[in-house]
């Protein structure tokens, strides 16, 4: 009897610690935020897409996520004109673009977005058509955070959020 009663108790114990582990254990999310908006997502690389002002032509950065801000990876682009990167190295052709490696460290990303341009967030293979989701020329900020998994369940995930 004094056994079960024993049993019971480290049991409650053991879900005890594991319950508060869970409440206060953290995740690394990138946080989307503007004035009115904010939403997570947790994926480790993405990418932001445009059409370039100059070149009229798309533009794609490839960004993997750090602990503490972004690396920009990558660039892809059709043409080289204003704004081509100048530290890198062009590693192939794919599709008609020419891809530019780098390595260049952000702490955080602000990025305006525009209906004109068709900013577009890429995550997972899925874009996200954003510039149909905000006023014109609207600035997104792009941080990484730590959250505790309980926050994720009462925050917004981006992937829902930007469905399209």
């Amino acid at each position: 009897m004094m056994s079960k009663i024993v049993n019971k108790i480290s049991f409650l114990i053991v879900l005890g610690v594991l319950a508060l582990a869970l409440l206060f254990a953290q995740t690394r999310v990138v946080v989307v935020k503007s004035d009115d908006f904010e939403c997570y997502f947790k994926d480790k690389n993405f990418e932001l897409s445009w059409i370039h002002s100059v070149e009229k032509q798309d533009w794609i950065e490839g960004y993997r996520v750090e602990k503490d801000g972004f690396t920009l990876i990558s660039s892809k682009f059709k043409t080289f004109g204003a704004g081509v990167p100048s530290d890198g190295n062009i590693t192939k052709k794919e599709e008609g673009f020419v891809i530019y490696d780098t390595d260049i460290k952000l702490h955080e990303i602000n990025w305006i977005v525009s209906q004109n341009v068709n900013s577009t967030l890429n995550i997972n293979n899925k874009s996200f058509k954003v510039y149909k989701h905000f006023d014109e020329y609207s600035e997104l900020h792009f941080l990484v955070k730590k959250l505790p998994f309980w926050k994720l369940y009462i925050k917004e995930n981006c992937h829902a959020r930007l469905h399209t």
